[in-house]
């Protein structure tokens, strides 16, 4: 029996409502567009099956914030909690009663909110405000779930911290709420003490999957020319992963790089014996286009 298939996403704008309360912050109110998920199952013997799946919700969040003298730095804390409403409703076709083609087909019935609250920490550099931490944390209550399944699963943190203009630190972790154990944990920090040097660090970790630890650094002497070592190190299997490096050279609109990488052989958990690797990169891209038009000259 042959089968064929097309998916498509078509969003219609709905109302959009914002109100403002200046006395004590902001307070925004936003009602979703809907999202209509068409998927056309197609098969020779049955005919055709039209799926529809609607989304809609709302968005609610309040902002207020304090500033605060903190030795001669005026320091700024904005603290604005935000729920999102969510409501599919279940599609005329199940998962089960149609071909699979991508994870849009996946999608079925949803009844959710997110709860979270965002908090920003910055100072005033000039007439404009600089951040230096970004924490956004959240959950979300699943009203539709599985038999079985609770009403939270899990809390999530991401964010970045900028405490001087030299270091940059992105984090994001997930923690269970069933086993107070943590699922998900990634953080990378960069340090860039000078113009021509950056170096990087950076730790993943995903439970009873990848603990590993990482590392870079590049050297741009010009404009023209940068030069990168870096290592992967795993801590879960106490052995290295990977190590190399890389030269690239930057034109006016090219730039090409060449670089070579070496995975040490190891022995799986399975007692499968894996050779040394040698890889050997090279690589070209454009870094800008030309002015013009299709048909006649480039202009300056």
């Amino acid at each position: 029996k042959t089968r064929g298939q097309e998916t498509a996403i078509v969003t219609r704008t709905g109302s959009v409502t914002n109100y403002e309360v200046d006395a004590a912050g902001h307070t925004n109110v936003l009602v979703h567009p809907f999202t209509e998920t068409l998927t056309v199952t197609n098969e020779v013997e049955a005919g055709a099956k039209l799926r529809n799946r609607f989304e809609t919700g709302v968005e609610a969040s309040y902002r207020a914030f304090a500033v605060w003298d903190a030795g001669g730095v005026f320091m700024r804390h904005v603290f604005e909690p935000y729920a999102n409403y969510t409501l599919v409703p279940e599609p005329n076709l199940t998962e089960e009663e149609i071909y699979k083609f991508d994870d849009i087909d996946k999608l079925g019935e949803e009844h959710k909110v997110k709860l979270g609250a965002r908090n920003k920490w910055q100072i005033k550099e000039g007439e404009r405000p600089e951040d230096l931490a970004d924490v956004d944390i959240y959950t979300t209550l699943r009203f539709h779930r599985e038999e079985g399944e609770p009403l939270i699963r899990d809390v999530t943190a991401e964010g970045e911290i900028t405490p001087i203009p030299e270091v940059y630190i992105r984090f994001d972790g997930t923690l269970n709420v069933d086993d107070g154990g943590v699922d998900v944990f990634n953080i990378r920090g960069e340090l860039k003490p000078q113009t021509w040097l950056e170096v990087g660090g950076e730790y993943r970790f995903r439970k009873d999957d990848v603990s590993q630890f990482s590392l870079d650094g590049t050297v741009s002497p010009n404009a023209v020319w940068a030069f990168n070592g870096y290592g992967r190190y795993s801590i879960d299997e106490g052995r290295l992963e990977e190590v190399g490096g890389y030269a690239q050279k930057s034109l006016d609109c090219l730039a090409f790089r060449l670089g070579a990488g070496y995975l040490p052989g190891y022995t799986t958990a399975k007692g499968v014996e894996r050779d040394d690797e040698f890889r050997v990169i090279f690589g070209m891209w454009l870094t800008a286009f030309p002015q013009g038009k299709v048909m006649g000259r480039y202009s300056k």
